[in-house]
């Protein structure tokens, strides 16, 4: 489905298989990692078309983890989630308001959690778009 949202071009259709899409998501993930990258490109492809609870949602579940007890496995999800989030950050030029919104709490909130030199190295290309980003985040949360 993710692959139909891709070509896709009717925002109606694009909606409606968006919202499909988040709710199997939901209801089927594999894993928690499996279900934020599967959002994430989702983002991508239609964020101006997914509901912002979606990004609460996702936001909710990486400051919580998964529920249980297991603290190594929310330690886990948080790291796994601050690298996509650096890896998105370096590799896209540009992405939707509701995903920047998440990147930005992510990083601001977990961003110590990345391996020093990882987020180092990831980061030192693009220290104007930081900049501009910082700008767009305060911008963001500012008006939400």
């Amino acid at each position: 489905m993710v692959d139909f949202l891709r070509g896709c071009t009717d925002n109606h259709v694009k909606r409606d298989t968006v919202s499909r899409v988040i709710e199997l998501a939901e209801r089927y993930a594999p894993s928690n990692k499996w279900f934020v990258a599967t959002v994430n490109q989702v983002l991508l492809l239609a964020g101006d078309l997914v509901p912002d609870a979606v990004a609460h949602n996702l936001m909710r579940l990486v400051a919580e983890g998964t529920g249980d007890d297991d603290d190594a496995a929310d330690h886990e999800l948080k790291c796994s989630a601050v690298e996509a989030y650096l890896q998105l950050l370096s590799q896209t030029p540009q992405l939707p308001p509701v995903l920047m919104k998440i990147v930005c709490w992510v990083l601001g909130e977990y961003g110590l959690l990345a391996p020093q030199q990882s987020a180092q190295v990831r980061l030192s290309a693009p220290k104007r778009r930081l900049a501009k980003m910082a700008g767009t985040c305060i911008e963001l949360c500012g008006a939400a």
